[in-house]
């Protein structure tokens, strides 16, 4: 009798145990399930992210093209304006050009050069009448080649 009590103990532990890890494996299949779908949709998001990484990348090379082509056309337009300055050798289309001098003042030199009816330049003129400093007139000067 001890033997079958014995045994029947044993059959006891033997279902026990055969419960508890088939709790344990439907806790670990629900979990490698559960984990499956969050692998799933961190591959979708990383997938997605690439793709945004790479339109993004792809928008910084436009926009680097865009802003070369403009520094490109800044440095053609400033060389071609230092091109037409080192042109330019009347004082007073200088001074036009660069707005050192309203042009009201110019039309008073003019109109007083004129009026005086001598061989006086508008630019001299334009020192005479204080609406030009030397300083600036000798700069001028130095700019289109008279100095």
């Amino acid at each position: 009798m001890e033997l079958a009590a014995y045994l029947f103990s044993l059959l006891v532990i033997a279902i026990i145990d055969s419960i508890i890890i088939s709790q344990i494996n439907s806790r670990a299949t629900k979990k490698l399930l559960q984990l499956k779908k969050e692998k799933y949709s961190i591959q979708t998001k990383y997938e997605q992210l690439k793709k945004e990484i790479k339109e993004i990348q792809q928008k910084i090379k436009e926009q680097e093209a865009k802003l070369n082509i403009q520094k490109q056309l800044k440095q053609n337009q400033q060389k071609k304006l230092l091109e037409e300055e080192k042109h330019i050798k009347d004082p007073i289309l200088y001074i036009r050009k660069h707005n050192i001098v309203p042009e009201k003042e110019i039309k008073r030199a003019e109109a007083y050069v004129k009026k005086t009816s001598t061989n006086l330049s508008v630019f001299d003129a334009l020192l005479l009448l204080g609406a030009l400093d030397e300083k600036t007139a000798n700069s001028i000067k130095k700019s289109i080649g008279r100095e």
